[in-house]
């Protein structure tokens, strides 16, 4: 896991935000949302947001390229 960008803002009349881009590189070896592992070397680069309100966290996004994932498995299983 790698954080390759990072940022926090608090101007006047917006919600406290932060900003996190990021990468982890690994193996495709567990049960989950992309299937039967197949040991296949994936790199997800991802993105995140969140806002935050007076009692905390308000909401929260995380991106992240689910179509290069599936590429990169089909391509180690053909």
């Amino acid at each position: 896991f790698e954080i390759h960008h990072r940022i926090g803002r608090d101007d006047p009349e917006f919600s406290p935000r932060a900003a996190v881009r990021w990468s982890l590189t690994g193996k495709h070896d567990g049960w989950g949302a992309f299937g039967a592992p197949t040991g296949a070397d994936v790199h997800v680069m991802g993105i995140g947001h969140a806002e935050f309100g007076p009692w905390g966290l308000r909401r929260e996004y995380v991106l992240f390229d689910e179509t290069a994932i599936w590429k990169q498995i089909l391509l180690k299983t053909g």
